[in-house]
């Protein structure tokens, strides 16, 4: 195995992109990835140093359309989403504005307010779950819990989870096939043009009559000229897409680190005090995202190699969760491990905002779970490689079945 093997847009290395990881690391940390054209960056000093540093190493959506993505293959919805860019992908001094909007909404006081209904939803949907016998795990738990919160926080109505998980997978999947240059999928671009279409009737409708959630603040903001009408569409879809690909993610890797490591699942059902820490080791174990990418400003070094201006990077937050200059024995999972702390929801101005909102449902779905296992493990249909995402960022299982017994709840 040598630097040049890794690319994210192979298949096999998205399965288990963690031994390239290691190689580049010891072998090249900047590391240049032609199919991408972009630099590669491995160790957690360094991906730090990019994500703090927004000055030199920028977000800004527009200036990574024409060296990354192929215009040739993104679409005209596709082109029309990059063209008004989201909060992840602006800079300062408009970065600081549009995070300020719905910044609220996700202060820690906030978020631990909602622990009683995530609580309350995350039980209704573990007692649809079979006595003993098998389940999917996305369909069952992972997914239609994070939408319905986040829906409900935007107000809209969480029964369409599964048109707003289609529409989150089909929006990551038209960036991967940009990127990719695999050709054109019209079947994306109908599915992206079908949602922002649901989304401007749901906008349209609240603007006659204004609710007290996040999408009637947006207007709001709007009308006194803080955002105009794309930006009010393009956060909304920004809200939605990943107030529940993260802990979908989080939720499904994490139970297959919990299933590989058998001893440390006992553990955790011993001593539930742990499923906090636990949380923050399987956000570092198995990072629900991957890499990300920014827009070089100026020469700089790293790691003693030099990238020229208008260069692009992928600091790769999957290898800086697993280097061993920042985590003793990195590739053990350990739900008792000290100092768990990752760099998976990022770090400096774009630290990820839903953060505490994802670490609380993970929590409460394990505090749930726990006490009412039996026996739980891979259904027999899932007992070899498991089918990951096509993403070269976001790393989940895209179907997870489990077979369980249940100890009876008392009334």
């Amino acid at each position: 195995m040598q630097p040049h093997d890794y690319t994210p847009l192979n298949p096999a290395i998205r399965g288990n992109p963690y031994p390239y990881y290691a190689v580049l690391r010891e072998q090249a940390p900047v590391h240049f990835v032609e199919p991408l054209k972009a630099f590669a960056i491995s160790r957690h000093e360094d991906v730090q140093a990019v994500l703090k540093d927004p000055a030199v190493f920028s977000s800004k959506t527009e200036n990574l359309q024409g060296l990354i993505f192929d215009k040739k293959n993104m679409g005209e919805e596709f082109t029309r989403m990059l063209r008004t860019p989201a909060l992840v992908g602006v800079d300062p001094p408009l970065h600081t504005r549009m995070r300020t909007l719905v910044s609220r909404a996700f202060t820690m006081r906030r978020v631990a307010e909602m622990e009683p209904r995530i609580r309350a939803l995350t039980r209704r949907l573990l007692e649809a779950l079979p006595q003993r016998g098998e389940f999917e795990l996305l369909q069952a738990l992972a997914v239609p819990l994070p939408i319905t919160v986040i829906a409900e926080m935007l107000g809209v109505e969480g029964e369409r989870h599964q048109d707003f998980r289609r529409w989150s997978n089909d929006v990551v999947n038209a960036s991967t096939v940009a990127l990719s240059r695999s050709g054109a999928h019209p079947e994306l671009e109908a599915s992206l043009r079908e949602f922002r279409l649901y989304l401007e009737g749901v906008i349209a409708e609240r603007r006659t009559r204004p609710k007290e959630d996040l999408i009637t603040a947006l207007l709001q903001s709007s009308e006194q000229g803080l955002l105009d009408a794309e930006e009010v569409i393009t956060f909304v879809r920004l809200l939605l897409i990943a107030g529940n690909e993260t802990t979908t993610n989080l939720l499904g890797n994490g139970l297959i680190a919990l299933l590989r490591h058998p001893e440390q699942l006992e553990k955790l059902r011993a001593r539930p005090e742990l499923i906090p820490n636990a949380v923050e080791e399987m956000l570092r174990y198995d990072s629900p995202v991957q890499g990300l990418f920014r827009f070089v400003t100026q020469d700089v070094e790293l790691s003693g190699k030099r990238i020229p201006a208008r260069s692009v990077v992928m600091p790769l937050l999957g290898s800086a969760n697993r280097d061993p200059r920042r985590y003793e024995e990195p590739e053990r999972f350990d739900v008792t491990r000290d100092h768990a702390q990752s760099i998976s929801f990022g770090h400096g101005i774009h630290f990820c905002l839903g953060a505490p909102l994802s670490r609380l449902e993970a929590r409460v779905v394990f505090e749930e779970l726990l006490p009412r296992l039996r026996h739980l493990s891979f259904a027999s249909d899932q007992t070899g490689e498991i089918d990951w995402a096509e993403n070269i960022f976001l790393r989940g299982p895209r179907r997870l079945r489990l077979a369980v017994e249940l100890a009876p709840q008392g009334p």
